[in-house]
């Protein structure tokens, strides 16, 4: 709680879920004008293999702040992401021993390293999740794109000087 996350999830909530007036959503769309996913995509992440259980998702979450988990099948390909929502949900319905699969929320949305920052936002608020797999062409995952790390870059962008 001492790392100021609290603070801007906060923030994020209000500017992105439309707490603030239309002149809010226009600023928001201002200050990220001329960005790619790749300039606000998080690249330092860990991921969780499908066939892992929700007791070794516990120890990713416990072990880091990252909340949000690319699942990848035995391929490397992303097959969903585990939210910590949806870890929780699954640990008081279904255990700590069950699979991550069972979990997660499965072919989650998914966006390109080149896609512009209103598209990427619309993407991301159309999901209804916190983040989302950033999969380049070859079908890698390259990155995550979150709530939190575009609201970190907005912050950012709008403090400094013009």
């Amino acid at each position: 709680l001492t790392s100021g996350r609290p603070l801007l999830a906060l923030i994020a909530l209000f500017v992105f879920l439309g707490a603030g007036s239309e002149a809010s959503a226009v600023e928001t769309r201002a200050a990220g004008e001329g960005l790619r996913v790749d300039q606000m995509m998080v690249t330092n992440f860990r991921t969780i293999p499908i066939y892992a259980t929700l007791s070794d998702a516990v120890e990713l979450l416990i072990s880091g702040e990252q909340r949000e988990f690319p699942v990848l099948d035995n391929l490397g390909r992303t097959e969903g992401i585990l939210t910590r929502d949806n870890l929780i949900r699954g640990l008081s319905q279904r255990g700590p021993g069950s699979s991550v699969s069972e979990a997660m929320t499965a072919h989650a949305p998914t966006v390109a390293p080149t896609l512009s920052f209103d598209e990427a936002l619309d993407r991301l608020r159309s999901s209804g999740l916190p983040a989302i797999p950033v999969v380049n062409a070859a079908g890698a995952l390259v990155g995550l794109l979150t709530l939190d790390n575009i609201t970190d870059l907005l912050l950012v962008r709008r403090a400094r000087p013009s």
